[in-house]
C-alpha cells in the first residue's frame, strides 16, 4: 500500500506540473519504504534525488507563471525556496546519523499535498490561459509555414524543391537552379519542423 496516493483533485490539468508532481509522490513513497526497511543509505539518496528534482521542477514551474505573467509569482518563488531549505536542514540531519524518516514524510506529505491543492491552485487559470494562447499562435505558424511552402511550389514548378526524392545524377543537372532550390527547402523545412502543431496531428 502506498504512502502516498494520488488522487484526482490534485490535478491542475496541466501536463508538466501533474507529471512531475506524479515523480515527486513516487519519490515519497520510495522514501517510506526504504525507511520502514530502515535502509538509511538508500534513505540518503532517496532524499539527495528528492531535492534534485523538486529543484528542477520549481525551475519549471516558476518559467511557466513567468512566462504567463502570474501577478503572485514572486511569493510563490519564496514558498517554493522555504520548502527546499527546510529539506535541506533535514538532510543535514540525515548525514548525521539522526533517523528523520517520519518527520521528513510527514513534512514532504502534508506540504506537497497542502502546495498542489492550495498554492499551485492559484497559478492554473493564468498559466492554462497562457498555454491556450501560446497553442493557438503554434497552430496559426504551422498553418502559414504550410501554406507558404506549397505557394512556393506551385509557383516555381521546380523538381528541386523535393530534394530529398532527388538522386545525385538529378542533382547535378539542376545545377543552375541550386539557389532557387535552397530558397524552397528552406521553406519546406520550416513547414516540417511546424506541422506537428497543425490541430489535425493533434
Amino acid at each position: 500500500m502506498s504512502y502516498f496516493d494520488w488522487t484526482p483533485d490534485l490535478d491542475t490539468r496541466i501536463e508538466l506540473v501533474d507529471e512531475q508532481h506524479k515523480i515527486l509522490v513516487r519519490c515519497i513513497n520510495e522514501l517510506h519504504e526504504a525507511n520502514q526497511r530502515k535502509d538509511f543509505e538508500a534513505e540518503g539518496k532517496i532524499i539527495e534525488d528528492l531535492i534534485r528534482y523538486t529543484v528542477e521542477h520549481f525551475s519549471d514551474e516558476e518559467k511557466l507563471m513567468d512566462d504567463a505573467g502570474y501577478p503572485l509569482g514572486k511569493q510563490h518563488k519564496q514558498i517554493h525556496q522555504r520548502f527546499v531549505d527546510k529539506v535541506r536542514e533535514i538532510q543535514q540531519k540525515q548525514r548525521e546519523g539522526e533517523d528523520i524518516g517520519q518527520e521528513l514524510l510527514g513534512i514532504l506529505h502534508n506540504w506537497l499535498f497542502t502546495h498542489i491543492s492550495h498554492h499551485d491552485k492559484g497559478f492554473i487559470p493564468a498559466v492554462q490561459k497562457y498555454l491556450a494562447a501560446k497553442s493557438s499562435y503554434d497552430e496559426l505558424e504551422a498553418e502559414a509555414a504550410v501554406r507558404a511552402a506549397f505557394q512556393n511550389s506551385r509557383r516555381t514548378q521546380n523538381p528541386a524543391v523535393f530534394p530529398a526524392f532527388i538522386d545525385d545524377d538529378a542533382a547535378n543537372a539542376n545545377h543552375s537552379g541550386n539557389n532557387n532550390a535552397q530558397e524552397s527547402e528552406d521553406i519546406f523545412s520550416k513547414a516540417r519542423q511546424n506541422i506537428k502543431n497543425l490541430k489535425i496531428w493533434r
